[in-house]
């Protein structure tokens, strides 16, 4: 289509446009048989020129939000972030809690014994809880900050 009808189509606009001294609209009046040219031609550059202003419109923007002080990609306590954040699991386990299956973060001092030995924790001796069995529940869905972002 564009060796066949859109560079003629373009070269003869052009050529014809310049020789009449008149825009798309108008100078397709001289065809009569071409007078919906015109109007194709406009309703066409109009949805090309929204897409591409668009996309520099998203350019600018990202430019713009990549200068704040704190990115808003980063960290795992915004609107758009789910419980598969996976920053979520570090932030639990350095508050002393496990993730359960409903991804919400469940300090383990305050689980039954039984929970502990269902999620592979056990206590030690000296109070501590270890932590080296227990899976992530959510291991397999968990997603960085930046790709809920984006």
């Amino acid at each position: 289509m564009l060796a066949f009808v859109g560079i003629p189509m373009m070269l003869m606009e052009m050529s014809f446009g310049q020789y009449c001294s008149q825009g798309v609209l108008t100078m397709w009046n001289a065809i009569p048989c071409m007078r919906g040219v015109g109007y194709g031609i406009l309703i066409v550059v109009t949805i090309s020129r929204m897409s591409s202003m668009l996309i520099t419109a998203y350019s600018f923007y990202y430019l713009f939000a990549s200068f704040q002080k704190t990115l808003p990609w980063t960290g795992c306590h915004n609107d758009w972030n789910t419980i598969y954040c996976s920053e979520l699991l570090n932030e639990c386990i350095d508050q002393s809690g496990i993730i359960v299956g409903n991804g919400s973060c469940v300090l383990t001092s305050s689980m039954t014994s039984s929970e502990l030995v269902d999620y592979g924790i056990h206590q030690l001796p000296s109070g501590v809880y270890d932590l080296s069995n227990y899976t992530d529940p959510l291991m397999g869905q968990r997603l960085r900050a930046s790709e809920e972002y984006w």
